[in-house]
């Protein structure tokens, strides 16, 4: 159903007076249908066409207006994925599991800090995610960007008479639990044995990144590390949308005509005893 629809008549979820208004899902539905709504002092704010301005949802914005004025205050992040709603829910269960830490270690000969350094804090910058925390709020758990986040590179020396021993060293640093609402969700290490550079570790938390995104956050950070050594510009694409943009279209693909035409496929195909 378009957004518009359903704020055209009693059909969509924030009309039905028996519910609890939802501040959050109402404040996504605006966006949608690019109505703007802000905070000035004490008063809400709201911008848009005139058309998407239904008697409906004029009513909302007055009758809700509390709740929204206390929603829009609280508010800090963006949405979560279902997936990342799972994660989330699975941290606060056992806080201390390491079972989704997503790890790459990389074997150097020589590496120049600051060039790295600087590689690594443009990367965080392209991509959000990375430099984000779970917060939450009285009505939800949102990923937070930290804007004014500067990683500095963690050099670790390790000793050992012979690889194996270096690899238990490694895993222990691997497997160290992330706090989600707390740390910095990804790590850069640099692993060095009599002070000469080894190991360069990378290791995020799956609730920010997968092994398919990771192939590309190493190579983008492989082409800002060659960047930063030449003194140029880092030949990389502009980056295409955000995870938050993924969050959005992942919502209103749920919330469509097409995902209950293909759900209900999904029943009917899948209808029936299990195979044995």
């Amino acid at each position: 159903m378009n957004p518009i629809d359903q704020y055209s008549h009693s059909s969509g979820s924030i009309t039905r007076e028996e519910k609890v208004f939802d501040a959050h899902s109402f404040v996504q539905d605006l966006k949608r249908l690019e109505i703007d709504l802000w905070i000035d002092g004490d008063r809400l704010r709201v911008k848009g066409r005139e058309s998407n301005l239904t008697d409906v949802i004029v009513s909302q914005l007055k009758i809700n207006k509390e709740s929204l004025l206390t929603y829009l205050r609280s508010d800090d992040g963006d949405s979560l994925s279902y997936s990342q709603r799972s994660l989330y829910t699975l941290f606060q269960l056992d806080p201390q599991s390491v079972a989704y830490n997503v790890a790459c270690a990389m074997s150097v000969d020589e590496i120049n800090s600051d060039a790295l350094n600087s590689a690594y804090n443009v990367l965080l910058q392209r991509h959000p995610v990375l430099r984000s925390q779970i917060v939450e709020t009285a009505y939800r758990a949102s990923c937070r960007a930290d804007a004014n986040f500067h990683h500095r590179l963690q050099e670790v020396e390790m000793s050992g008479s012979n690889e194996s021993e270096l690899e238990e060293q490694v895993q222990i640093l691997i497997d160290q639990p992330f706090d989600l609402s707390n740390d910095a969700l990804c790590r850069l290490q640099l692993i060095k044995v009599d002070n000469q550079p080894r190991t360069l570790l990378f290791v995020a938390h799956h609730i920010v990144i997968d092994f398919w995104s990771l192939e590309i956050v190493l190579s983008e950070l492989t082409e800002l590390y060659q960047a930063a050594l030449e003194q140029r510009d880092a030949r990389l694409k502009k980056v295409a949308g955000l995870y938050s943009d993924f969050v959005l279209g992942e919502s209103d693909y749920l919330s469509s005509e097409e995902a209950q035409i293909d759900s209900q496929f999904w029943r009917q195909r899948l209808a029936g005893e299990l195979p044995k």
